[in-house]
């Protein structure tokens, strides 16, 4: 079986928009989150611990930004 191609993958995941996120970095193929605010002392959190309802970024992702957002 063919892997799906990356762009589908942003798509169809759960916290798809921390795929486009200025924060968001890829380590061993899961998204992670590195914005000082969220990670603490870590260097990166996985973004499913991040965007949790109790995480530090939570469900309606505060720390989100995008090139252009707010630019």
């Amino acid at each position: 079986m063919n892997a799906r191609p990356a762009w589908l993958m942003v798509l169809t995941t759960p916290f798809r928009a921390c795929h486009l996120c200025d924060h968001g970095v890829t380590v061993d193929g899961a998204r992670h989150c590195r914005r000082g605010e969220v990670v603490g002392p870590a260097s990166t959190v996985p973004v499913h611990t991040a965007r949790a309802p109790t995480g530090p970024c939570g469900g309606e992702g505060r720390f989100m930004d995008f090139r252009g957002l707010n630019r």
